[in-house]
């Protein structure tokens, strides 16, 4: 009999513990999700629009070699040697046009960086 009551004790005492351990680890668990979960949806959105920005960047590029291509496919048509020069200040004229766009992309994904950064502090 005494035994069986030391047994139900130490095993009272562990539940105890087991009890106390599992409320720690919920209120940790917890604490993580609320916290840490903004820290981390922050971070993947400005990843992700970095990487949306480099595709951009890459479009634009392609784009600006499509314009070439069709800059020296209108001389060759038209049966004139391609003048670099002309079509360099061709060129220029448009990435003046496109960069102004740019700047405005830059701007607003900026922007859109430094209101996440305050909400994050406001946490």
């Amino acid at each position: 009999m005494a035994d069986q009551s030391f047994e139900e004790n130490v095993l009272r005492m562990r539940l105890q513990y087991l009890r106390n351990e599992f409320s720690e680890l919920l209120c940790r668990k917890n604490e993580m999700i609320c916290h840490e979960e903004n820290l981390l949806n922050i971070r993947y959105l400005n990843l992700f629009g970095q990487k949306q920005y480099d595709v951009y960047c890459l479009k634009l590029d392609i784009a600006m070699l499509k314009r070439r291509k069709e800059y020296l496919d209108q001389f060759i048509s038209n049966n004139r040697i391609p003048d670099f020069i002309v079509i360099s200040h061709m060129l220029c004229i448009d990435s003046e046009l496109t960069s102004l766009d740019e700047e405005t992309l830059k701007l607003e994904t900026e922007k859109q960086q430094l209101s996440d950064e305050v909400i994050l502090c406001k946490l």
